[in-house]
């Protein structure tokens, strides 16, 4: 088993790449599900899944998938009912037997494709703000409103 603290830094980041990522999550802490300090409960969420990995042998996705549920029904008062628990389980199951394994070039690899996704989802949140913002000024100057949007994301990050 990979045990350097190194190599586990590398899982940790894979958490907190998958869990940072998630939609579900990002919207609770956006919305502020968790109260103030909802960021600071999501970046908790990365430590206490990591150790749960650690401390239990031969998880099954299930198990990952109620454990966060109950996370974010605790934390957030958020049901998770939109079917991601198991793609994100399967993710955080990847990265754990990848870090086993001492697979640490395919755990990178895991974590790098992470970044695209992460990077889309900012992108698709910041469209949805600006359509509010176009529809309440039109609403408030009773004119359609056009906003240009222009972003400064390029691909290659």
């Amino acid at each position: 088993m990979a045990a350097s603290s190194a190599s586990r830094e590398l899982f940790t980041a894979g958490v907190r790449a998958v869990l940072h990522d998630w939609p579900v999550l990002q919207i609770a802490v956006d919305n502020g599900f968790g109260g103030v300090y909802g960021q600071q409960k999501a970046d908790w969420m990365v430590d206490v899944v990591q150790q749960y990995f650690h401390d239990n042998a031969d998880l099954q996705q299930f198990e990952v998938e109620d454990y966060i549920s109950t996370l974010m029904d605790q934390e957030f008062d958020t049901v998770v009912d939109d079917g991601s628990l198991p793609q994100l389980s399967k993710d955080l199951l990847q990265m754990f037997s990848q870090w086993k394994q001492g697979a640490l070039q395919q755990l990178q690899a895991s974590i790098d494709k992470q970044t695209p996704a992460k990077r889309a989802m900012r992108m698709m949140r910041l469209w949805s703000v600006m359509l509010q913002l176009q529809l309440l000024m039109g609403l408030i100057l009773q004119k359609p409103c056009v906003f240009i949007f222009f972003s400064n994301e390029r691909g290659g990050r």
